[in-house]
């Protein structure tokens, strides 16, 4: 059965969050972290071999020793984007290292596991970056996940369990409540002339580097 009504407030919420994606991904790749290099420690593709060239697990050890060098504190997040992810269930020294556990399958979890965070997370969105048009028609396919187009990225992070004023994290999602207590707020209204209706999806946000000592990031992990 259609709904039109519930599509269009999920066409108009997933919107929302998509731009939200995109300046989180913007403030990652555009911050000098703890690595030093502004856009990253160029990782040379070295993440994409299957064989002994693969540097992955030693990189992540240099950003975790300069990460609780700085800090005092253990990285506990990992973002990829989706190539390298790919690159990386094919790595020898990786499944080497699963082989004999009880869950055998590469995944996001048991990758978390292997370098002892809480959690990996696979960057796949895509966004186009051509202007709107009346007709519609100009899609250019870009992957925000990345330093560089085509190359791959990685973000090695310190992610608080709760935020508080004490907590340290490498970054933040403010949001402001609306009247009813909602981050989000969700209108729809009809336009009589037009002969439509209308709806809306609001957040009062923003997105913010807090401790740029919380975070590792690398560039060019998939090519050069």
């Amino acid at each position: 059965m259609l709904q039109p009504e519930e599509d269009a407030v999920e066409f108009s919420t997933d919107k929302v969050d998509l731009k939200k994606e995109i300046r989180v991904a913007a403030a990652i790749t555009g911050t000098t972290w703890v690595d030093g290099n502004s856009g990253g420690e160029d990782a040379g593709g070295l993440w994409s071999p299957a064989g002994s060239t693969n540097t992955f697990l030693v990189d992540i050890t240099t950003g975790r020793k300069a990460i609780q060098a700085a800090t005092g504190m253990d990285p506990n997040c990992l973002v990829l984007d989706y190539a390298t992810y790919l690159a990386l269930k094919e790595c020898d020294e990786i499944l080497d290292k699963i082989k004999y556990t009880q869950k055998g399958v590469f995944g996001t979890a048991l990758l978390a596991a292997i370098l002892e965070l809480e959690e990996v997370l696979v960057g796949k969105a895509i966004y186009s970056s051509a202007e709107e048009t009346k007709a519609g028609t100009d899609f250019t396919a870009a992957k925000m996940w990345e330093v560089n187009a085509g190359k791959g990225m990685g973000f090695l992070y310190h992610r608080a369990k709760r935020l508080g004023l004490k907590a340290a994290t490498a970054g933040v999602q403010v949001r402001i409540a609306y009247e009813n207590g909602s981050p989000r707020r969700i209108s729809t209204w009809r336009e009589k002339a037009e002969h439509q209706d209308v709806y809306e999806v609001a957040e009062e946000t923003d997105i913010l580097v807090t401790a740029t000592d919380l975070g590792y990031l690398w560039a060019d992990t998939y090519a050069t």
